[in-house]
């Protein structure tokens, strides 16, 4: 359901005194779509009612600016200030040009395929100190009551502020209200005049913006490794082609130009690097984690020929492709298990097929910790950890791990990259140990056929835990992920030094124990609840978890849907589903929630809405791809966390082939400033890219972050 958002009309910003927030606060990011012939803003709206107090604002403008009375001490001190001074937006990011022809100030200008100027984000600061006021939702008492007091509405001119709020908010607005009119009491009436600076991307024939404000370096190429951002994809959810509402094969070869058009640089398309599908194989579920067929397609997806189509399709753009592998188990109506069955009935054990799964004799006692189900009208009892439906496989049995091993190489000789594991950690359950022997010898063989397989596996538990996996095969990090991960805690306000330490830790340990893995940061998939539901949208935590685990070394992963803030959380065991929700696309695909879901409380905003706003969670998404593809140190780097006295600012260096880069974050809503040489001695001269709701000032090794807001130097 599309949640209410605050709309202000007409004039007006108000100003406050810095220091007005707390650091941990966090505030949304401003989104500008035209609509209905209206220019509106993420949480503002500004009607052509007063075209004198709002321009530039049109799509590919430059600047809106609000202009608000000022007779105090404050405006004489913003006339001798605004004299030699101007701030300019080139390409989506702004720079603060000084007529003084001596000022050595670093300014971020990047360059983009579009001619055009792009848009702004907001001020470092209002001239009185601004709290972003922008940022909140007013309610409309809250709203009548600071344009009262403020003296907007003197000489009856209405402000016509009119917003919305949740309830969740009603506390904060009081004590903001109390605030404000404090200051006012003490300040008088006068409000100051600033630039509101809105990020605006010049538009594309179709309506989309264009993310320009990244720079590719002449003959850049990307790297031929498995250093880049994949992207799952629940097959039956995200694009159905054939109007029967269930997602499949042709669906993903139709959105090719959404994950990646082919050109990196183009500014329209997603940018991943590679594509994780969920199983495809045969099966009578809809998640298809039970498979009943190896080699044949399930016909609600397609046939073995989109396979190919889409394989071929995706290695045209350099993107990779793995498929979901679920060799654990099989459904109960694989032709395997019927055959195990029927020689457990005829008591044959000379059958190829009488130990192919793992079963106890009637008077045998279960292991501790283990599932069994019963086959119907027999004494047969078979292993079934996951569900009655999934019987598990015996790898005691050697023509058990042939047969999964000539699964996995008609796939990697039909052209697939390599391959995510399911379960990986249960093929001997209880015993890492030969598990792990077990997929040294898997991997080891599929290595044979395609030496720079990528192999990812589900071993879902601690780091402890996984790093007995890590010498064979790369890993998920679950404990950065989720709800209590450092992930959202740090989005959420937490010690950004903490975090760049624990990814050090982490990268390091990673590097030690093996050359076959790489660092796999993400914040969520298809077995949890999605992370805009604890992240937040209007917070702009979702935004700034993308940066902090985008910007890392490795083989990050994004759910689908996760980059347009599509939410979905269980609401018991049976209700998995409603974290596999339909994707949003907004043009009228026939894709539909898959069974068994009940989750109401969906995303705002579609794809097509999404792509059309310029500051939107989307692009943000597509612009942290770009500055990753376009600063390769940053995926295939050394890692180095960079000590910081202020909690709430963070960073690290990423050296690669002789060169380095340093990537910092301010996960607060106000803007902060570090000096550079405290936390480094490399001198860092240019700002190479500044992504998320603020902008960034390099001078010397001085560096002004805006809040929530990340950069790359060099």
């Amino acid at each position: 359901m599309r949640q209410p958002r605050a709309d202000v009309q007409g004039q007006g910003a108000f100003g406050c005194q810095q220091g007005g927030l707390a650091d941990g606060d966090a505030f949304g990011n401003v989104e500008a779509l035209l609509v209905d012939g209206q220019h509106t803003l993420e949480g503002f709206h500004f009607s052509r009612e007063h075209p004198g107090d709002v321009r530039g604002l049109s799509p590919g403008g430059n600047v809106g600016k609000i202009k608000q009375q000022n007779t105090g001490p404050a405006r004489q001190r913003e006339q001798n200030d605004a004299g030699d001074k101007q701030r300019l937006r080139v390409g989506g990011a702004d720079l603060r040009a000084q007529a003084d022809t001596h000022d050595q100030r670093q300014r971020h200008q990047p360059q983009g395929k579009s001619q055009g100027e792009g848009g702004t984000a907001f001020p470092m600061a209002c001239r009185l100190g601004c709290v972003k006021a922008f940022h909140i939702g007013f309610s409309p008492f809250c709203a009548w009551i600071i344009a009262r007091f403020s003296g907007l509405d003197k000489q009856g001119d209405s402000c016509d502020i009119i917003a919305t709020t949740k309830m969740k908010e009603v506390v904060f607005m009081k004590r903001f209200v109390c605030a404000l009119l404090a200051m006012l009491l003490v300040c008088g009436t006068a409000m100051a005049e600033f630039d509101l600076y809105i990020k605006q991307y010049p538009l594309s024939e179709s309506g989309e913006a264009i993310i320009n404000d990244v720079t590719f370096v002449d003959g850049w190429q990307q790297a031929d490794d498995n250093n880049r951002v994949f992207y799952e994809i629940f097959v039956g959810s995200f694009s159905d082609s054939n109007g029967d509402g269930v997602g499949d094969l042709r669906g993903i070869i139709n959105r090719m130009d959404y994950l990646n058009d082919g050109d990196p640089t183009s500014g329209l398309s997603l940018g991943v690097e590679g594509i994780w599908l969920t199983p495809i194989f045969l099966s009578p579920s809809y998640h298809k984690y039970d498979v009943a067929d190896y080699y044949q397609i399930d016909p609600q997806f397609g046939t073995m020929e989109d396979l190919k189509e889409l394989i071929e399709l995706c290695h045209e753009r350099d993107v990779k492709i793995i498929l979901d592998l679920v060799i654990n188990h099989t459904s109960t109506g694989h032709n395997w298990f019927r055959q195990f069955s029927s020689a457990h009935l005829t008591q044959n054990p000379d059958n190829i097929y009488y130990d192919y799964y793992k079963w106890l004799d009637p008077e045998e006692q279960a292991p501790a910790g283990r599932t069994y189900a019963k086959v119907a009208g027999r004494d047969l009892r078979y292993e079934a950890n996951f569900s009655e439906t999934m019987p598990e496989l015996n790898f005691d049995n050697g023509a058990v791990c042939y047969a999964m091993l000539d699964v996995a190489k008609f796939y990697l000789e039909l052209g697939v990259d390599g391959f995510r594991f399911d379960a990986a950690k249960y093929i001997y359950y209880g015993n890492h140990e030969s598990s792990v022997e077990f997929w040294d010898w898997y991997i080891g063989k599929l290595r044979e056929v395609k030496p720079d397989v990528y192999t990812v596996a589900e071993v879902w538990d601690g780091d402890g835990v996984i790093d007995n996996y890590l010498p064979v095969t790369s890993c998920f990090n679950f404990t950065a992920s989720q709800t209590a991960g450092i992930i959202a805690e740090t989005a959420g306000g937490g010690d950004v030094n903490r975090f760049t330490k624990y990814v050090e830790s982490y990268l390091s340990g990673v590097d030690a124990i093996s050359d076959n893995a790489l660092g796999t940061l993400f914040i969520s998939n298809h077995d949890m609840d999605r992370a805009a539901g604890y992240l937040t949208m209007a917070s702009g935590r979702m935004k700034v978890a993308a940066s902090l685990y985008l910007l890392s070394p490795g083989s990050p992963f994004i759910y689908y849907g996760e980059e347009i803030g599509l939410r979905g959380s269980r609401g018991g065991a049976n209700t998995d589903a409603n974290r596999r929700l339909a994707m949003l696309w907004g043009d009228g695909d026939t894709v539909r929630d898959p069974e068994g879901s009940t989750y109401t409380k969906q995303s705002t905003y579609t794809v097509k809405d999404l792509s059309r706003m310029s500051d939107s969670l989307l692009n943000h998404y597509k612009q942290l791809i770009m500055i990753r593809k376009a600063n390769p140190e940053i995926a295939r780097g050394e890692y180095k966390a960079l000590a910081f006295t202020n909690t709430k600012v963070g960073g690290f260096t990423c050296t690669w082939n002789g060169s380095t880069v340093a990537v910092l974050h301010n996960t607060t809503g106000s803007d902060k400033t570090v000096d550079l040489s405290q936390a480094t001695d490399i001198g860092f001269d240019t700002l190479a890219a500044v992504a998320g709701g603020g902008q960034a000032f390099l001078e010397g090794t001085v560096l002004t972050i805006g809040g929530q807001t990340s950069v790359v130097l060099r």
